[in-house]
């Protein structure tokens, strides 16, 4: 990403000295997925905003939807869902007028989920049937990963019928279109199901087909959440031995860079298996960890917004609601450290 950021750096000049006003747009926004990339939010955000000032001068309506979805993704991130809805259904009412644009299908399936991460099942429901048609109307392979968004939500929503039926649906649909390493997903998210209606023969089945998927792929961190389902089927089954084994594989999977929430997931499972076990020191030895852990990751997101605070109004915070904002985020760690 530092190549891909110096020569987008040096394009910048050369577009502004030759007046190359959409260029110049471009570069930005490839910037901004640069800083994603980096996992810098305001950088990310900022580029975003200078590539959308552009397109609104230039009057490109088309790129500027793009952009108010990659800006509200951003926000999205960052936990701001007010703002993050509120820059995709901007971003939706300009590329409705656009129908060719395969960004309707992903600003759709974004906000869906979104609403997903807020628990407003229904309205993630209506997102993703959306994705549907655009997928549809567009022909996009995207379609069969549709399928699999929506039977997510009704999974998420305990309406095990229904999350059955389109995660069958997506698994066929890729498999017939040839698009075979995505149904790795699909397959997964059956082995979940299964799991949790206690089928666990059918859901080793899934789960079985999924790994070949992720090896082959050399997915790393589903690697390592497949082998906590693993884990899961074998203590349920009986065999604490092979649950053991497999547990030891979900940590031998974890990668170089270990995102958090893989992190939080496999120390839980410890956590469990040692209060079922009557280790109760080890079990707080475990909770220990799986504490820092979680303190890490809200951390880490209240980073990211006091710095976006101080990018959008400034180092000197004139802005008295902000700074209050900035305190209150600042609050959160000297409450924990009390507590």
């Amino acid at each position: 990403w530092d190549s891909a950021d110096f020569y987008y750096q040096q394009a910048i000049p050369i577009a502004k000295e030759e007046g190359d006003l959409e260029t110049l747009g471009r570069v930005y926004n490839n910037l901004g997925f640069v800083y994603k990339a980096r996992g810098d939010q305001e950088g990310r955000i900022r580029h975003f905003e200078l590539a959308l000032d552009l397109y609104r001068q230039l009057g490109l309506r088309e790129l500027e939807g793009e952009s108010l979805m990659n800006i509200g993704q951003a926000y999205k991130d960052l936990k701001e869902l007010d703002l993050a809805i509120k820059y995709h259904n901007l971003s939706i009412q300009i590329l409705d007028q656009f129908p060719k644009n395969k960004y309707n299908i992903n600003v759709h399936t974004s906000l869906g989920n979104i609403y997903v991460s807020m628990g407003d099942y229904e309205s993630a429901i209506s997102c993703h049937n959306k994705s549907i048609k655009w997928s549809e109307n567009l022909k996009s392979k995207s379609l069969g990963s549709s399928f699999n968004n929506l039977g997510q939500v009704y999974f998420l929503a305990n309406e095990d019928s229904l999350s059955y039926y389109w995660l069958k649906k997506s698994l066929v649909f890729k498999d017939s279109v040839g698009n075979k390493l995505s149904m790795s997903n699909s397959l997964y998210n059956l082995a979940k199901l299964e799991i949790r209606n206690r089928d666990y023969s059918a859901a080793k089945v899934w789960l079985d087909s999924a790994w070949h998927l992720f090896t082959i792929a050399d997915d790393s961190v589903q690697l390592s959440y497949s082998s906590l389902r693993y884990e899961k089927i074998y203590k349920e089954i009986g065999k604490p031995l092979q649950s053991k084994v497999w547990l030891d594989s979900a940590k031998s999977y974890v990668p170089n860079y270990s995102p958090l929430s893989l992190l939080i997931a496999i120390e839980r499972v410890k956590y469990e298996n040692a209060k079922e076990d009557g280790a109760f020191s080890k079990a707080v030895s475990i909770a220990e960890s799986l504490r820092d852990l979680e303190y890490k990751q809200l951390d880490k997101e209240r980073n990211q917004k006091i710095a976006m605070l101080e990018a959008t109004h400034g180092v000197t915070m004139l802005n008295q609601k902000i700074l209050k904002q900035k305190n209150e985020l600042l609050s959160e760690e000297n409450n924990r450290n009390v507590a």
